[in-house]
C-alpha cells in the first residue's frame, strides 16, 4: 500500500511556484468585455463613441455628456463556458539518479471544468448641470471560475481556479463645446484569487540524501508512486488585496450624425497577500504566507457611431491591450523571494462591427460581431487559461417600459480558437493536452431608472 510521506519546508516552496506560477487567473483572456448589456447586443462595437447609457461610466466616461437625465442601471451576465481537454501524452521523466525513465501521466480527461460565472454590473450618473456629469460604477472586469476532478490527468498543471474582482470607477465628465467633451476618474479595485492543484510525491525528495531519498521511494511504493494520484499533496493558495488605476476619455462630433470616442484605462500592479497550505494526509501539513505581485494591461479604445439615417446606426471599436505588461509574475513567501516567473504576453486586440436599428420610439434592436485575440502563447499557455483567439456573434435589444424605466437584453456567442498546451511544472510534470469545442454563452439583462 503506498504511504503519505512527510512534507519538507522545500517541498512546500516548490509546490507553491509550480501550482501557482502555472500561468493563472490574470491571462488576458480573462478580462471580461460584459461590461454593458446595450454594449455586449453589439458585441462592443461602437461602445466608446454612444453614450447610450449609464454603462458610459466604464466604457467611456466622456460619454456621460450625451445622457441629459440622471439615471441608474443594475444588471448582470451570465457566462456558460465549455470546452474539451483530452491528454496528448502528458508524463514525466524521472531523474537520471532515479533511471531516467520517462512515466506517463494519467488520469480523467478535463471536460467542461468552467463552472457558469454570474459577472454584476451598476452604473449611476448625475446631471450636474448642462455641461457636468458625475458617475460612480460597480463592475468587475477580471474572472475567472473553473474546477477540475481531483484526479484529472493535468492535475500537476491546475485544479480549482477562482479569480473575483470588484472594481469602483469614480468619474466625472465635462462638456467643452457642443463638438467635444472629455472625462476620467480612478478606478479602485480589490482582487482575490483561489488557487489549487496537486503536487506530486517527487517534490518531497528536495534536499534528501541517497538513503533518505531510498526510504522515501519506498514510503509511495517505488518510483511508481512518485507521479500517482494516490501519493499526490493537495495545494491551495488564497490571497486578496487592493490597488488603485485611472481612467480617461473623450468624444468628438466632426459632423452630428458621426461620434468618435477614445479611451484610455491604466494599468494597475496588484500585490495580493495571503496564505498558502500543502496538505498530505489527514495530519500532515504545511503553510505560510503568500504574496503575488502582478501588472493588469493599459488599455486603449477607439469607438465610432454613424447614424446613417433616424433608424439606421452603423458601430466599429478597436481596442489596444499593452499585455506585454504582464510579462512575469513574482512570489515572495515571509519576505523571501520564492520565484519570478516569465509570462512573456504578447500585446493583443479586439476589432467590432455592429449596427443599432430603431424600430420605434419603444424599442431598439442590435446586433454585432468582434474578432478578440488572445494575448496567451503558446509557450505559456496553461490548463487554467486554455485560451485562443475568439470570435463573438450578438443581438440585443432595449425596451422603454415607460418614459423612466427602460429594459437592456443580449446574447452574445463566442467561438474558441482549438489550441495545444504543453506545460512542464518545477517538479518535472509535463502537461499535454488539447483544448477542442470552446465556446461561451452569455445571457445579459439590465434595468435601467431615468430621475
Amino acid at each position: 500500500m503506498m504511504k503519505r510521506s512527510p512534507i519538507s519546508r522545500t517541498s512546500a516552496l516548490l509546490a507553491l511556484t509550480a501550482i501557482v506560477l502555472a500561468p493563472s487567473a490574470w491571462a488576458g483572456s480573462f478580462y471580461i468585455q460584459e461590461q454593458s448589456i446595450s454594449g455586449l447586443g453589439a458585441s462592443n462595437a461602437g461602445q466608446n463613441a454612444t453614450g447610450f447609457d449609464a454603462s458610459t461610466v466604464f466604457t467611456n466616461p466622456a460619454g456621460m455628456t450625451n445622457l441629459t437625465r440622471s439615471q441608474f442601471s443594475a444588471g448582470g451576465s451570465l457566462l456558460l463556458l465549455g470546452s474539451k481537454l483530452s491528454n496528448e501524452g502528458s508524463s514525466a521523466r524521472l531523474p537520471a539518479a532515479l533511471g531516467g525513465a520517462t512515466v506517463p501521466i494519467t488520469g480523467t480527461d478535463g471536460d467542461d471544468a468552467n463552472s457558469p460565472a454570474l459577472v454584476p454590473a451598476m452604473y449611476g450618473v448625475w446631471v450636474v448641470n448642462d455641461d457636468v456629469r458625475l458617475g460612480v460604477g460597480v463592475n468587475a472586469p477580471f474572472g475567472l471560475v473553473g474546477k477540475y476532478d481531483q484526479g484529472w490527468f493535468g492535475r500537476y498543471n491546475s485544479q480549482k481556479s477562482k479569480l473575483e474582482t470588484i472594481n469602483i470607477s469614480l468619474v466625472g465628465a465635462y462638456k467643452v463645446s457642443p463638438k467635444f467633451s472629455v472625462g476620467g476618474g480612478i478606478d479602485i479595485q480589490r482582487a482575490r484569487t483561489v488557487l489549487t492543484g496537486a503536487v506530486p510525491a517527487i517534490a518531497g525528495l528536495q534536499g534528501l540524501s541517497a538513503a533518505q531519498t531510498q526510504a522515501f521511494i519506498g514510503s509511495v511504493g517505488g518510483v511508481g508512486g512518485l507521479y500517482n494520484s494516490n501519493t499526490d499533496s493537495l495545494f491551495q493558495v488564497d490571497a486578496d488585496g487592493y490597488a488603485v488605476g485611472a481612467n480617461l476619455g473623450l468624444t468628438w462630433k466632426p459632423v452630428d450624425e458621426l461620434t468618435l470616442g477614445l479611451t484610455y484605462r491604466s494599468r494597475i500592479k496588484h500585490t495580493v497577500e495571503g496564505d498558502f497550505a500543502i496538505q498530505r494526509g489527514a495530519t500532515n501539513s504545511r503553510s505560510g504566507p503568500a504574496e503575488i505581485s502582478v501588472t493588469t494591461p493599459d488599455i486603449i479604445g477607439l469607438g465610432a457611431a454613424w447614424r446613417v439615417t433616424p433608424k439606421w446606426e452603423l458601430l466599429a471599436q478597436a481596442n489596444y491591450f499593452h499585455w506585454s505588461n504582464f510579462d512575469k509574475i513574482d512570489i515572495k513567501s515571509n519576505g523571501t523571494t520564492v520565484t519570478v516567473e516569465q509570462q512573456d504576453y504578447e500585446n493583443s486586440y479586439s476589432l467590432a462591427l455592429g449596427f443599432n436599428y430603431k424600430w420605434s420610439d419603444a424599442l431598439i434592436l442590435r446586433a454585432g460581431t468582434q474578432f478578440d485575440r488572445t494575448p496567451v502563447t503558446d509557450k505559456h499557455r496553461s490548463t487554467r487559461v486554455p485560451d485562443g483567439d475568439r470570435i463573438w456573434v450578438s443581438v440585443g435589444a432595449s425596451y422603454d417600459l415607460t418614459s423612466n424605466i427602460s429594459i437592456d437584453a443580449a446574447y452574445a456567442h463566442i467561438f474558441v480558437e482549438d489550441v495545444k498546451i504543453n506545460q512542464t511544472s518545477s517538479t518535472g510534470a509535463t502537461t499535454r493536452a488539447s483544448m477542442t469545442d470552446g465556446s461561451v454563452d452569455i445571457l445579459s439583462m439590465a434595468l435601467r431608472y431615468k430621475f
